[in-house]
């Protein structure tokens, strides 16, 4: 914007004050007033990462509370437990929507607040207890702890180890252990 407007003033000073150019041209002027009203607008208006949204408070000043569909939540619940998608390593809320043929917003708000899950967590619970209930079968005496993970829709040791101990308390040795 400031070379613009420099270019400008420095043609305006050459036609007013030298005569250099034989036609007075409007049309540059009104161009130039333009691009200084444009400048110092976008010089005025603040910085755009102190606008924020602030949503509405309920009257206890927490958040409100979308309306939340049981019948979904229970589909939800349902739809994982039949199909076993959890077992897929790339599952994602998108994928997961699409199998349910719901919105992905929709189904990541009653998971949120209806399950008090993240998405993430409520497909990590479900892999979780595929891996005990495999190891209550005896199956990680056929196979590594490490492959019942894989198999069970985990794709890294380090991830499955975090993840086991979150919701059990306990590390998956600890927990064959018992």
């Amino acid at each position: 914007m400031f070379v613009i407007c420099a270019q400008w003033l420095i043609l305006a000073i050459l036609r007013k004050f030298f005569d250099i150019y034989d036609g007075y041209d409007y049309l540059t002027i009104v161009l130039g007033l333009f691009t200084l009203i444009l400048a110092f607008g976008g010089i005025k208006q603040g910085a755009l990462s102190e606008v924020a949204f602030v949503p509405d408070k309920t009257e206890e000043g927490s958040l409100p509370t979308p309306e939340l569909d049981q019948k979904m939540i229970d589909t939800i619940v349902q739809e994982m437990e039949k199909n076993k998608y959890y077992l897929d390593p790339n599952l994602t809320l998108n994928t997961f929507a699409l199998k349910l043929d719901l919105p992905a917003r929709s189904v990541s708000v009653h998971i949120n607040h209806g399950l008090q899950k993240t998405f993430i967590d409520f497909v990590n619970y479900y892999r979780v207890e595929e891996v005990k209930r495999k190891i209550r079968t005896g199956i990680n005496k056929k196979f590594t702890l490490f492959t019942v993970a894989l198999e069970s829709g985990f794709n890294s040791k380090s991830t499955f180890n975090r993840i086991f101990k979150k919701f059990t308390g306990k590390a998956p040795s600890e927990f064959i252990d018992e």
